[in-house]
């Protein structure tokens, strides 16, 4: 669970992947998005499907090598 707060407020509350996808398209807290999960939206924004989130490294790996054709 993530909850943003903004002004003394809940402003999202759900899953990570969630709330920062909430703040990329609403620009609040954009600073604070982690640079995978920057990565993976601008990706998904592009029409890349994304199946799992870029939480780790290893997921980030594994997704652009297979979106790059080498992950077969």
């Amino acid at each position: 669970r993530f909850v943003l707060m903004e002004k003394g407020e809940i402003a999202k509350d759900g899953t990570p992947k969630e709330v920062i996808e909430y703040m990329y398209n609403n620009g609040i807290y954009e600073e604070a998005i982690p640079p995978l999960s920057l990565v993976q939206l601008e990706l998904e924004q592009k029409g890349f499907n994304i199946n799992k989130p870029f939480t780790k490294i290893e997921n980030a790996v594994l997704c652009v090598n297979e979106l790059a054709g080498e992950g077969r």
